[in-house]
């Protein structure tokens, strides 16, 4: 019977599923350094695939670990791991936070200088990697990668080698010049799996810039502090004109994450998984609809989470691109063409989408 069951998810998947999935690698664009204007939103209406996009290409990261600080002092590594998604029209970003208290952070731990003193006999030798010979000199940005493949695998599901790792790493930052001995590694994760237990998490941009945090777990002022003034980090661009790429770039506006909605009775009520299920460890593979009486057949969005006992880890939230300028106010007469549309009603701000196209689980998919 469980195989018969299997056999049947795999077959839905396959067949009814695909525009969850994940597509093949990101594109990445090297191109020269371009100047920005002003950020222009994207709208909604003009939905397309974006073929090419670049992220931090302007705001070039770090690579001389020796030239950019004072080596001789201790420091705290943290993980900065993002990913791409580009299963919606539009790409957006995720990032991954771990939850070893009450407050969400990105990994990090205390490392000591002596890992550049060739001498010193506790030198942490490389995992799964030949043994390098002793009289031979390593580079301290060698070393310094080194640290934090180690990190990493500590860290995550990561199990590939140090040249494997290179790959997905992207440089490192201070975000503030005031603290130097605090340095961001950021590591692209778009293709790979690291999720390995419950207390760990993907957020886009919209929970750690607007929420503040990740279902009711705060996230570190730290990191908030990072995202609102160095604005590194927020956003993914798109070039104005890919043929004429000097007309420069402009940003991509962040979705957001809305709670999936039901009717019960004549009241609308949020939708949970079931117990022992989250957003981590399953996938929803039908989705029920709405019927409005001036919408007609919609899947359906609040902006909020409503009250309820059950446990907000279990809330089913989904990432939707919306845009203020299809959002219906007052009383619902001319209805946008568009294929997300914002209303009010009962004093609660919902969207709607005709298509699962523009609207993706969140979690680890």
């Amino acid at each position: 019977m469980f195989k018969f069951q299997n056999k049947l998810k795999d077959y839905i998947v396959s067949k009814f599923t695909t525009v969850f999935f994940r597509p093949k690698q990101v594109q990445k664009i090297e191109d020269e350094i371009l100047p920005l204007e002003k950020t222009d939103d994207l709208k909604q209406q003009d939905f397309q695939k974006y073929t090419e996009y670049n992220f931090l290409a302007d705001n070039p990261l770090h690579n001389d670990f020796s030239f950019d600080r004072d080596i001789k002092q201790d420091f705290e590594l943290h993980l900065c791991i993002y990913r791409v998604n580009t299963i919606l029209p539009a790409p957006y970003l995720e990032f991954y936070f771990e939850k070893p208290n009450l407050e969400c952070i990105f990994p990090f731990k205390k490392v000591s200088a002596t890992i550049f003193n060739e001498n010193e006999e506790e030198k942490i030798e490389p995992i799964e990697q030949p043994k390098i010979d002793t009289s031979e000199k390593k580079e301290i940005n060698d070393l310094f990668v080194e640290e934090c493949y180690h990190f990493f695998k500590e860290k995550t599901d990561f199990i590939l080698d140090i040249e494997s790792f290179k790959n997905i790493y992207r440089g490192f930052d201070f975000f503030t010049e005031e603290n130097k001995n605090k340095i961001y590694v950021v590591i692209d994760a778009t293709n790979i799996k690291i999720m390995k237990d419950s207390k760990q998490y993907w957020a886009i941009t919209y929970q750690i810039l607007k929420v503040n945090k990740i279902y009711d777990i705060p996230i570190r002022d730290e990191i908030l502090n990072i995202f609102k003034k160095s604005k590194i980090l927020n956003n993914i661009k798109k070039y104005k004109d890919v043929n004429n790429k000097q007309l420069g770039s402009t940003n991509i506006i962040y979705p957001e994450l809305l709670f999936l909605c039901k009717k019960d009775g004549d009241i609308y009520v949020n939708v949970y998984y079931d117990e022992g299920e989250n957003s981590q460890n399953t996938k929803t593979l039908i989705f029920d609809r709405i019927h409005h009486p001036i919408l007609k057949d919609i899947y359906l969005f609040s902006k909020e989470r409503f009250p309820s006992d059950k446990n907000i880890e279990q809330v089913k939230c989904f990432v939707v691109f919306t845009n203020l300028e299809n959002k219906i106010e007052g009383e619902i007469i001319n209805i946008p063409e568009a294929p997300v549309i914002g209303f009010t009603e009962n004093e609660k701000e919902f969207w709607c989408c005709k298509s699962p196209r523009f609207f993706v689980e969140s979690g680890e998919h």
